[in-house]
């Protein structure tokens, strides 16, 4: 798949999201050598989505393991940059049962820091998602591309000195293209919302700097996503 191809395939929405990213870069760039302060996580996320073309709806399972890194500072916007592997699983077609596609996905993101007191803190973020997995079996290819645009409005609890309760507004689409080569054949655009949603869960304080949490994810995707964050 040629770096055109891909600019061809990309929402305008998702360029967008890009460029807006790469204004950003030079301070993520300056993270990268410690110039400022910047937060590394470890990711895990299982969730099911449900996606539509015309009348039509097919359940996905998506599974991605990855990392992220963010600036973390006093700065007003803080780029950020996720990636890692995918894993879906879809029920399109009986004789596609039990082909997993596999790939990767990348996603950047901007982060705005409204207030950050010491026991409310409060963002917004906006982010845009590409992802790529596809399966190859006995002749019967399978591949999937997906691209999800969101904001983000999240706020932080301080609860106790080592908990922090959660809560967050998830708005975003998704849209997907999927092809089928082999003896079963077909290609297919799919989307899911527009759609306003939530995500709740805890994050426990480990060491100095370091935090793990979990969320519960309840918008275009239901499911539950486990990370471990530091910060440096």
């Amino acid at each position: 798949m040629t770096g055109q191809t891909i600019k061809n395939r990309i929402h305008p929405w998702g360029l967008a999201c890009i460029a807006a990213w790469f204004c950003a870069a030079p301070s993520l760039a300056a993270t990268a050598f410690y110039q400022t302060p910047f937060e590394f996580a470890a990711q895990f996320k299982r969730f099911d989505t449900r996606l539509r073309d015309g009348q039509n709806t097919t359940a996905i399972t998506v599974r991605r393991a990855g990392v992220r890194v963010h600036e973390y500072s006093a700065a007003r916007l803080q780029p950020g940059l996720a990636i890692g592997y995918a894993f879906l699983d879809t029920d399109t077609a009986p004789a596609l049962a039990g082909m997993q596609a596999r790939g990767f996905y990348a996603a950047p993101s901007l982060r705005g820091m409204l207030w950050n007191g010491p026991r409310l803190s409060l963002s917004l973020s906006g982010g845009y998602l590409y992802q790529w997995a596809d399966e190859k079996t006995d002749g019967q290819n399978l591949s999937v591309e997906w691209e999800q645009a969101q904001l983000e409005g999240d706020l932080q609890w301080r609860i106790t000195p080592r908990a922090r309760l959660l809560l967050g507004g998830v708005y975003g689409r998704i849209s997907t293209t999927e092809r089928a080569e082999g003896p079963v054949q077909f290609k297919v655009k799919r989307h899911a919302g527009p759609r306003f949603g939530g995500r709740y869960g805890l994050e426990f304080s480990v060491g100095g700097d370091g935090q793990v949490g979990a969320l519960w994810h309840d918008h275009l995707e239901q499911g539950i996503e486990l990370y471990f964050q530091r910060q440096f």
